[in-house]
């Protein structure tokens, strides 16, 4: 090998160590103070690749109907490649009747019941994260629907919060309106109050990467912005990235 090649070896890297957060689409809440929709699957870890790979990246979009409590077809983002472990993050389940839908983090129960699908109204807290460089909490789930209360007139059951920063508020008996999950967030939406079968979307996904080697290319317009020595490549929709 020749000095200039020993030197390229010595100072450039053959392999990529990099930092992803692959979170799917939130569930929705359901109608008629039923529970809130349950936060995505969120995972977080570092995978090496060799330089010159290519990533297809997938984002979830908004799951946009309640029918269920399962979770719904099509709301998975993904992260494949050549050498590279794929990784699946799945869509929250849907509000159930009472209980909100199980999933990594569950949401709210409607306001009929004190217990919901892996958690409680109000909705929890999702995954914190700050792969960005600043902590936030995605796929939160969204709190459950609030009730009328017949037995106590005056003392209605409102709707639960929303888990910490992605997930969507219930509504409260009888006008305040759910909220939706947080836009790529993977956030469940909250569930709709009594008398309000109009349910609102669960938030979409997103697949945040991260190296200390920046990407030779991109596709699908990520946001790329810098953080300490990070490139940090933000996918809202689907693309894919090569090292």
């Amino acid at each position: 090998m020749s000095l200039i090649g020993i030197i390229a070896s010595q100072n450039y890297p053959r392999t990529v160590s990099l930092e992803y957060l692959v979170v799917g689409g939130g569930g929705v809440g359901g109608p008629n103070s039923r529970g809130g929709g349950a936060g995505a699957e969120a995972r977080t870890a570092t995978q090496a690749i060799a330089i010159g790979t290519t990533l297809t990246i997938t984002v979830a979009g908004a799951t946009t109907s309640w029918g269920s409590n399962l979770a719904r077809t099509g709301a998975s983002s993904q992260i494949t490649g050549s050498g590279f472990t794929t990784v699946t993050s799945i869509a929250g389940q849907n509000g159930g009747d009472p209980a909100g839908g199980t999933g990594q983090n569950g949401g709210g129960s409607g306001g009929a019941s004190p217990t919901g699908g892996l958690g409680s109204q109000p909705g929890v807290a999702g995954t914190a994260s700050s792969i960005t460089g600043s902590s936030f909490t995605y796929a939160s789930g969204g709190g459950g629907g609030g009730l009328n209360n017949p037995g106590n007139p005056g003392r209605d059951n409102p709707g639960g919060a929303g888990g910490t920063d992605s997930g969507g508020a219930g509504g409260s008996y009888p006008s305040t309106n759910p909220i939706a999950g947080g836009t790529n967030t993977g956030g469940g939406s909250g569930g709709c109050q009594e008398g309000n079968n109009t349910t609102v979307n669960g938030g979409s996904g997103v697949v945040i990467v991260r190296a200390t080697v920046q990407a030779a290319s991109t596709t699908g317009s990520p946001t790329a912005t810098t953080s300490g020595a990070y490139y940090i490549y933000k996918f809202t929709g689907s693309g894919s990235i090569t090292y």
